[in-house]
Parts: structure tokens; C-alpha cells; sequence
């Protein structure tokens, strides 16, 4: 939401519905229980969700900074 970026400090994306409601059967049956929770956090498509979802897998920072413990 653009309107929240004052508060949230996070750009808003436009994502097409379709993609929108693909990317929504898709977790709804399951196809991304194993995909940390951290990695849906403030992205976009599908596609953003599991390329950071593979980074969190290989680095131990990006998973502080996705969870907003970064530098702690």
C-alpha cells in the first residue's frame, strides 16, 4: 500500500490480480508450507517470496534482517 510507506518505511508494489490469485491457490494448497514465514514479509509477487526465502536459506544475516533483528 502506497499509503503506508510513511509508516512502514517499505515502497508499495502493484502485483496483477492474476498473479495475485495464482500466487494465493498456490499457499492455500500448500505448495509453500515449507517456506519461512520471514519470507512473505513486505514483497511482492511470488517469485520475490522465493528468492528471499532461498537467501534466508543460505544466510543467517538476511534472516535477521527479514525478521527486523538485523544488528542485534
Amino acid at each position: 500500500f502506497s499509503v503506508a510507506e510513511v509508516f512502514m518505511g517499505h515502497r508499495g508494489r502493484y502485483v496483477k490480480i492474476e498473479d495475485t490469485i495464482k500466487s494465493f491457490r498456490a499457499i492455500v494448497e500448500g505448495k509453500y508450507d515449507d517456506v519461512p514465514e520471514q519470507a512473505f514479509y513486505m514483497t511482492g509477487n511470488i517469485e520475490e517470496v522465493e528468492e528471499r526465502a532461498k537467501k534466508l536459506k543460505e544466510s543467517p544475516e538476511e534472516k535477521k534482517e527479514a525478521t527486523g533483528n538485523a544488528g542485534q
